[in-house]
């Protein structure tokens, strides 16, 4: 993420203030479906070379929509320990898909 995430939440912030946040959220959703229907799409067709650009737009498009969106969500609607909580469930998550990632996609023979 680095300097490309950074970057990418101020984007977001300002666009999330001309267009509203519901909006970029939803946006943001329905792009990501699309993304991973191609990406499953060229699995199917074995053409790893557009299943690897989909993956990268993937990153792209979650990070400059839902990516720091969602914060600002939680932030609003939960207490400072339901947020403590939460922010630890989705780290707590992403080692865990980190650590198996390499398994799954043996397992996957991709």
């Amino acid at each position: 993420t680095g300097l490309w995430g950074f970057f990418a939440i101020m984007f977001s912030l300002y666009v999330s203030r001309k267009v509203g946040r519901k909006f970029l959220f939803m946006i943001g959703c329905g792009m990501l479906a699309v993304i991973l229907g191609l990406i499953s799409l060229s699995m199917a067709m074995e053409n790893s070379r557009a299943a690897l650009v989909m993956a990268v737009l993937l990153y792209v498009v979650y990070d400059i929509t839902i990516g720091a969106v969602h914060w600002f969500y939680y932030a609003e609607v939960s207490t400072d320990r339901q947020l403590g909580f939460i922010a630890s469930a989705h780290y707590f998550g992403g080692a865990i898909n980190s650590l198996l990632a390499e398994y799954l996609m043996g397992w996957l023979k991709l």
